[in-house]
């Protein structure tokens, strides 16, 4: 009974530094997550050039995490968009900006994508093949390659009247990304509005994301901030708030 009054309401455990290097050949960097003694923590993009690196306080964990999540992803997304170093630089520095407290235009965060042609050929996304067979059906997965999707698009009809129906043809099964979706519908969260509440810290202190061990793919809601939306949304449910 101590050792679980500890574990959900004694001090946290002593996080351990994270490296994630899966794209240093694609992009040249390296990404490194390094808790610090006084409870804070500092996210670095390291490559041959100056390290873009920002120090987070204590209080400031859940950014930490957040940062750590998303500048992996931009790596591993601007990877499959073909972007060079220099590119993926500029992104990343912006990235690190919003994280400041900077907040550029939509435009600004991000350098423009190639535009979509129709030419037919696709590229599946690294170590996958664009054919999948499933109960012995075999399918044949077609990635589209659209412009950079912004807030300043709120229906995501026209982006599939645009970048995909020229590729449709019948029987076709059409699969729309909750990424894409959700911004083109407005809820995306502004993460410095999200306050939380002491129910969000012991949950998020609890959810099993594999911290510290090579099946680690992310802290998800293993942050207050990420639990205390899943909290949030869960109230809206059980009063019957539905979204427009």
């Amino acid at each position: 009974m101590t050792s679980i009054f500890h574990r959900l309401f004694g001090p946290e455990a002593t996080e351990q530094p994270l490296t994630y290097a899966d794209m240093r050949e694609q992009t040249g960097f390296t990404i490194t997550y390094t808790p610090q003694e006084d409870g804070g923590v500092v996210i670095a993009a390291k490559s041959a050039d100056a390290p873009i690196e920002i120090t987070f306080p204590k209080e400031g964990r859940d950014e930490a995490h957040i940062l750590y999540m998303e500048v992996t992803e931009l790596l591993r997304s601007r990877t499959e968009l073909g972007q060079d170093t220099e590119a993926i630089r500029t992104a990343i520095k912006a990235l690190f900006g919003v994280f400041r407290g900077e907040r550029p235009p939509p435009e600004a965060a991000a350098p423009a994508t190639p535009s979509h042609t129709t030419s037919g050929e696709f590229v599946p996304n690294p170590g996958k093949s664009l054919a999948i067979d499933v109960d012995g059906v075999s399918y044949l997965r077609l990635p589209i390659k659209t412009r950079l999707i912004t807030t300043r698009d709120t229906d995501i009809l026209p982006l599939i009247e645009q970048y995909v129906r020229p590729h449709l043809k019948a029987g076709d099964t059409v699969y729309v990304s909750e990424k894409a979706l959700t911004i083109t519908q407005g809820r995306i969260v502004d993460m410095s509005i999200v306050k939380p509440t002491f129910l969000a810290r012991l949950l998020a202190r609890n959810v099993g994301n594999l911290y510290g061990s090579d099946d680690f793919h992310g802290f998800g809601h293993g942050t207050d901030i990420a639990m205390q939306v899943v909290i949030e949304e869960a109230e809206k449910d059980a009063l019957g708030i539905r979204h427009n």
